[in-house]
């Protein structure tokens, strides 16, 4: 399969070892920032590739390494040529990198989204245009990683990788491929209909309280904390 990673945070980095570990071949698009300069500055250092070290509870676990085509903050060079967009990216960030795909988008490539909240069916629709109907969108729950970047364009510590998602996709009839596709990146998948219902499950409203609760219940005013805590590790 042809994938296009977008973005360079902590889960962007993990996918960049892991999909072409997978046999997959994978372009990046990183367009923040010097982001796609350091990635590729990183990854030469190091035989140009990516590294990530899973935790012995997952599979794959240990080291995995993976080796990106091409890295670019430029996306007529890594989308045109591109079966399937993954966008692990924060909600405020779906704009802009969707009006920078745009132009280069080919009919029937498919766009992923994980974790799938704010919105990005309607973003999408408005920010495509006549565009929208030409690609499949499908959201991923939850997030595939817990992860941290430990050296930036080199390596991210993967505490857990998910075994489970539930997958949105639009347009629904479109959900079989968008399940298979799902499945061959990231594991035992099931659908949970239209797109919109992603949008709608309030994952981290949900679980984010639950563990900030656990970390800060005997706080009390004036107390310091002796470090800053890891928010899932």
């Amino acid at each position: 399969m042809k994938v296009c990673i977008v973005g360079g945070g902590n889960a962007a980095q993990a996918l960049g070892a892991l999909f072409p570990s997978k046999g997959h071949e994978t372009y990046w698009f990183a367009p923040f920032a010097d982001e796609a300069e350091r990635i590729k500055a990183g990854i030469a250092e190091q035989g140009g590739v990516m590294k990530a070290t899973f935790a012995a509870h997952n599979e794959p676990n240990g080291l995995v390494e993976g080796k990106p085509v091409l890295v670019s903050k430029d996306p007529a060079d890594v989308i045109p040529q591109s079966d399937v967009i993954v966008m692990p990216l924060p909600s405020f960030a779906y704009w802009d990198i969707l009006a920078a795909i745009k132009p280069h988008l080919k009919e029937g490539t498919f766009l992923c989204v994980t974790p799938g909240q704010g919105g990005f069916g309607w973003i999408a629709q408005e920010v495509l245009g006549d565009v929208y109907k030409k690609v499949i969108t499908f959201a991923t729950l939850p997030m595939p990683f817990n992860c941290r970047i430990t050296d930036f364009g080199k390596h991210v510590g993967v505490q857990t990788f998910k075994r489970h998602y539930r997958v949105g996709t639009y347009p629904p009839e479109a959900s079989d491929k968008a399940l298979e596709i799902n499945t061959q990146l990231f594991g035992e998948s099931q659908s949970i209909g239209h797109l919109l219902s992603c949008a709608l499950y309030p994952i981290n409203a949900i679980i984010h309280p639950q563990r900030l609760y656990r970390l800060l219940k005997d706080y009390k005013a004036g107390d310091v904390l002796p470090e800053n805590p890891l928010f899932y590790e």
